[in-house]
């Protein structure tokens, strides 16, 4: 699997990188106080529209959800968390997993 998500990979993965071809991107996983993920943190520039020369937060979400649900675990409760990423224009943007990944 070639995936920038090889991080959510166990249940408890924690500032680990999500791995990409030539470089990794920076993230983070935080849990709740019952151990379920509660914000997937994106150090990196992404962006939701597919022509910028960016990376594309909902390509990252989606192997980010392939990577969590390889692992065996709940992909329900994790569409629920919230991704947070920088913007290009210098800004920060969040939004649940399950509302941009490409089901």
């Amino acid at each position: 699997m070639s995936s920038r998500a090889s991080a959510l990979e166990s249940s408890k993965a924690s500032g680990d990188a999500l791995e990409r071809g030539d470089r990794d991107l920076a993230a983070e996983l935080e849990y709740d106080e019952n151990g379920n993920p509660k914000k997937l943190r994106i150090d990196a520039v992404l962006s939701l529209l597919k022509r910028d020369s960016f990376e594309n937060a909902r390509q990252v979400t989606q192997e980010a959800i392939d990577a969590w649900r390889h692992s065996g675990n709940d992909v329900v409760q994790f569409s629920k968390v919230s991704m947070i990423w920088r913007t290009p224009g210098g800004g920060k943007d969040s939004h649940r997993v399950g509302s941009i990944a490409d089901w």
